[in-house]
């Protein structure tokens, strides 16, 4: 227990440090550095339960990984400014638009309609792709609209995102409770650097949509019962019309439903709870998808996958050649891997590599599974993403905003050499890793 208090107060230090460099965006290697130690010392504690230190069932540890969680996002909120990324303007300026009633996969923030409102919002200036309609599904939507109508600012959204991110890691720690896991394991979502920049600083929402993926995996470990229950294939479906990764778990638990019936019904559950949010958005006979199309054919960021095929190819086929990859990949995963769990982390994990853009944020979607399914090569590609951010540094210069080769390289690079160490030294038994009992 001293250890684990000992860490926490380190690394809410370092996050405190961050008040020294705001804005971020104007200090990205001094952030750097400060995330790097914050991870290095994440990865030691998480390399000492890994490699068989003993475990606990404290009921006081939980606890403390959940204060020091609260402790390090209210540093980093309050000493921080979201400078590394806009877009936070965007989800304050779709809330102020759906919580007068408009439709924003209808109308762009330049839309003539919408001058009026414009002409008060004082993050208008702020935001990103002002051309392009909502790209947001519906509950994300709902979200914005209700902070919007309590609080309309960046704090309030800011605010809003970290009592998600709370919220996910108490279900996280029943999660990891029910699945018998150390406690103490806990910390490698909750005291995340990557976890902590990106809710407290930025404040993205991803956090939002796993609340109901947390929630749906709860039901389906839930020990009263010998059959998925079908309300936690509707959790699935509401996490995807929150963020459209949050129906992925589904498609691993249905094999755990045995009888066709049950199937259907499971389906059916996924497929009413998704779609039922978006009939509050449609409007002039338009599908509610706004600018998902534009993201989905156009868009490119740090994607090693997708830049490599695409040397060969050409941008847009490889981005057909990176989902057949992917799709091959769940296909296996769910052929051959039986653990839930483990299958789920392993998709997340496939879906952020063969993606054709990758923001720091993105990773959120693989941390969220490190307590569950611990990989010292996950935890560090995931702490390693935001060497992404060095593309600052060259849009700072004048040049375009772009992160450096090598900073690619380091992100991928080191954890596939890390992962290729331990599977050697595993399998002979000797070395640092030889004796870890868990990736």
């Amino acid at each position: 227990m001293l250890s684990l208090h000992r860490v926490g107060f380190v690394l809410t230090l370092l996050g405190g440090g961050l008040a020294f460099l705001d804005p971020l965006v104007e200090n990205v290697h001094q952030l750097l550095l400060l995330q790097g130690v914050s991870l290095a010392l994440l990865m030691a504690f998480a390399f000492r339960l890994l490699a068989g230190a003993r475990a606990t069932q404290d009921k006081g540890v939980m606890t403390a990984v959940l204060l020091w969680a609260v402790a390090l996002r209210a540093v980093v909120l309050v000493g921080t400014s979201p400078t590394l990324s806009d877009d936070i303007f965007r989800y304050v300026w779709e809330g102020r638009v759906v919580a007068v009633g408009e439709n924003p996969y209808l109308s762009p923030p330049t839309d003539p309609g919408l001058e009026a409102l414009a002409s008060s919002a004082p993050e208008w200036e702020a935001i990103n792709h002002p051309d392009l309609p909502a790209i947001y599904p519906p509950l994300s939507q709902a979200f914005f609209s209700l902070i919007a109508s309590l609080r309309p600012d960046v704090l309030a959204f800011r605010i809003g995102a970290v009592a998600a991110d709370l919220v996910l890691i108490f279900l996280l720690a029943l999660l990891l409770k029910r699945r018998g896991g150390d406690p103490r394991l806990l910390v490698l979502y909750a005291w995340h650097p990557l976890a902590v920049l990106e809710t407290a600083s930025s404040g993205h929402i991803e956090p939002l949509a796993m609340i109901p993926m947390a929630v749906g995996l709860l039901l389906l470990f839930s020990p009263a019962v010998t059959s998925p229950r079908t309300s936690a294939f509707g959790f699935f479906g509401l996490a995807a019309a929150t963020k459209w990764a949050g129906a992925l778990p589904a498609l691993f638990a249905v094999r755990q439903v045995r009888s066709l019936r049950g199937r259907l019904c499971a389906c059916s559950a996924l497929f009413f709870f998704f779609l039922v949010p978006w009939i509050f958005f449609l409007g002039e006979g338009v599908l509610p998808v706004g600018s998902l199309g534009v993201f989905l054919g156009n868009w490119i960021n740090f994607a090693p996958l997708h830049g490599f095929i695409a040397q060969v190819v050409g941008g847009h086929p490889a981005r057909v050649v990176c989902l057949v990859i992917w799709m091959a990949w769940i296909t296996h995963l769910w052929r051959r891997e039986k653990d839930l769990i483990q299958a789920c982390a392993l998709a997340f994990l496939g879906l952020l590599l063969c993606s054709p853009v990758i923001h720091p944020w993105y990773g959120l979607w693989v941390v969220f599974w490190l307590p569950l399914f611990p990989r010292l090569p996950v935890l560090l590609l995931t702490g390693l993403l935001p060497l992404q951010y060095l593309a600052w540094v060259s849009a700072n210069g004048g040049g375009p905003w772009q992160a450096p080769f090598w900073a690619l390289l380091t992100v991928y690079g080191l954890p596939l050499a890390l992962f290729g160490l331990i599977q050697r030294q595993r399998a002979s038994g000797t070395g640092l890793f030889g004796q870890i009992n868990r990736g």
